[in-house]
C-alpha cells in the first residue's frame, strides 16, 4: 500500500508539472502572435473612432503596396492602402519599413502587413501607424 501511494502521488506531480509547462509554452506561443485586425477597424482606429486594445500590439493586417515614401520624424514612412468594402474610398493607414527589407513588390501588389500598431498625435488629432513592419506578398511567377 505504501508503494502505491507513493506511486499515485509522483504520477500526479508528473501530470501537475506537464500541465504547467504546456500551459506556459502555450501563454508563449500566444503572446509572439500577431493579433489579425480588419480594414474596418483598423480604419476607425486611424480616424480615432474607437478605443482600441490592440495598441503596441503586434498586428497582421492585408492590404495594397504604395512605393512612394515620405518623412515624418526622420524616418521614412509608406502607406498600406486599404479598401474597405462599404467606403468610397482607399484609406492609407503610415507605417515604418523594418530596416532589414530589401525587396519590395510592385505599385498596388497585395500585401500582408506585420508590425507593431502605435497611437500618434497629429495636429491635435490621435491616429495609429504601424512600427518596424516585415512585409510580404505572393511573387509572380
Amino acid at each position: 500500500m505504501k508503494y502505491f501511494r507513493k506511486s499515485l502521488l509522483l504520477l500526479l506531480a508528473g501530470i501537475l508539472l506537464l500541465s504547467i509547462s504546456a500551459f506556459g509554452m502555450a501563454s508563449a506561443t500566444d503572446a509572439l502572435s500577431p493579433r489579425e485586425i480588419t480594414a474596418v477597424e483598423l480604419i476607425d482606429l486611424l480616424y480615432g473612432n474607437t478605443d482600441s486594445n490592440y495598441i503596441g500590439e503586434i498586428i497582421r493586417v492585408e492590404g495594397f503596396f504604395s512605393p512612394e515614401t515620405y518623412e515624418m520624424e526622420g524616418l521614412p514612412y509608406y502607406d498600406l492602402v486599404i479598401v474597405e468594402p462599404n467606403s468610397c474610398c482607399a484609406e492609407a493607414v503610415p507605417y515604418t519599413m523594418n530596416p532589414d527589407i530589401t525587396e519590395f513588390p510592385a505599385y498596388g501588389t497585395p500585401i500582408q502587413l506585420i508590425g507593431t500598431l502605435e497611437e500618434v498625435e497629429v495636429d491635435g488629432e490621435f491616429s495609429v501607424r504601424i512600427q518596424n513592419a516585415i512585409i510580404s506578398w505572393e511573387q509572380a511567377l
